[in-house]
């Protein structure tokens, strides 16, 4: 039983760390300078990420990572959240959250920066007029994506950039659960490439990994995460499960999949016989209305064998949270964070059937992800006591 203790102040933040770097720390000094939270805690995705990529290293080293940078817990976020459109992964992540038990402060970088901005807009996205939702319709008619067709029907173009779209759907999720939301204002690009700038982005970072131009990046890298960035796993390894996967799946279970509307199903399969590569197989897919990060995802649900049905089954577990690392003097902290915490194999085999059917789901795209990586992994399930 967990011990309640409501008195604690607790502080979350939801994370990829693909990798961890200078502006995550930011937020971190933040939080700990403005909040002074008694539990400090991550969510933090699996080993894919919301955009449908292959994050660069296993999720327990992004874990400890986490512990390293001043975390006291790490949580994983499911799959089916971590690898699934904004709303969906923001409302997982709350979701994960309530595992608590108590009331908290979400924290989250923003390109506003500004609560009570994003508070105000993302009531209205959830709550637009029928004109709105007409706009809405014709644009997305026109080929343009959900994201881009809602920010031209509120003449918010500005606004939703690729932090501010989370953080709205941020605010929206966590009012189920009562949380307050927190909010720094991210300096530099969510995607540039550039990396003579004050703060990188994660994507500069990981292209200069992968080219081996590390001392490119070293000054946005703490040395516990620019030590373990050798043998980084990548999109194009998972190229031939992909290949694989899509070839000898019919055009009905590709339409089967989660995000797969509209004929996008026939797009895919004809790009799936003639591409010689990740890159090549994306870009014949994509399109102004079916964005890259959603074709990803598509992918990754292809290889996971993660079909609609699944995905539904999957979202009607009760809450958990599977915990990834916890720092030594910090321990105790599990015992006030509720009751639906998953630390040790008693815990799975105690839990109930939905839950461990998710559990074992997580499993097995583990095993994929280990399947690729270029070090020898422990494919046993790594449990934190």
């Amino acid at each position: 039983m967990a011990v309640k203790n409501e008195k604690k102040k607790i502080v979350a933040c939801v994370a990829e760390f693909n990798p961890l770097h200078s502006g995550h720390l930011r937020l971190f000094d933040a939080v700990k300078r403005d909040l002074s939270p008694d539990i400090f805690a991550v969510v933090l995705s699996g080993n894919f990420s919301e955009r449908g990529d292959v994050m660069v290293k296993n999720k327990h080293i992004r874990a400890q990572w986490a512990i390293n940078a001043g975390a006291d817990v790490a949580l994983e976020l499911p799959f089916f959240y971590a690898v699934n459109c904004a709303e969906k992964f923001a409302a997982g992540a709350m979701k994960t959250l309530s595992s608590f038990g108590a009331p908290l402060t979400v924290a989250f970088g923003s390109e506003s920066g500004n609560v009570n901005d994003i508070s105000t807009l993302s009531e209205k996205i959830h709550n637009e007029s029928e004109h709105e939702k007409s706009l809405i319709k014709q644009n997305l008619k026109s080929g343009m994506s959900l994201i881009r067709a809602r920010a031209a029907a509120l003449d918010e173009n500005d606004f939703f950039t690729p932090n501010n779209t989370l953080a709205l759907e941020y605010v929206h999720a966590m009012k189920k659960y009562g949380f307050s939301p927190y909010t720094i204002k991210r300096e530099g690009s969510f995607s540039g490439l550039e990396t003579d700038v004050n703060f990188a982005s994660a994507q500069a970072i990981r292209n200069c990994v992968f080219s081996g131009r590390f001392n490119e990046i070293e000054r946005f890298l703490p040395d516990y995460v620019s030590s373990t960035l050798e043998n980084c796993v990548s999109n194009n390894d998972l190229f031939s499960l992909v290949s694989y996967r899509l070839n000898t799946m019919t055009t009905a279970e590709i339409a089967a999949l989660p995000e797969v509307i509209e004929g996008l199903e026939n797009r895919i399969k004809q790009a799936a016989k003639t591409a010689k590569s990740y890159d090549e197989l994306i870009n014949a897919i994509k399109s102004k209305r079916y964005t890259m990060a959603r074709i990803k995802r598509i992918l990754l649900y292809a290889v996971a064998g993660l079909d609609k049905n699944k995905l539904n089954e999957l979202y009607s577990a009760p809450t958990y949270a599977r915990v990834l690392a916890v720092k030594d003097d910090k321990k105790d902290a599990l015992k006030i964070l509720g009751e639906n915490l998953i630390t040790s194999y008693s815990d799975f085999l105690s839990a109930p059937e939905s839950v461990k059917a998710a559990i074992e789901f997580e499993n097995k795209v583990d095993d994929i992800y280990f399947v690729l990586s270029k070090e020898k992994e422990n494919f046993n399930t790594v449990f934190v006591k």
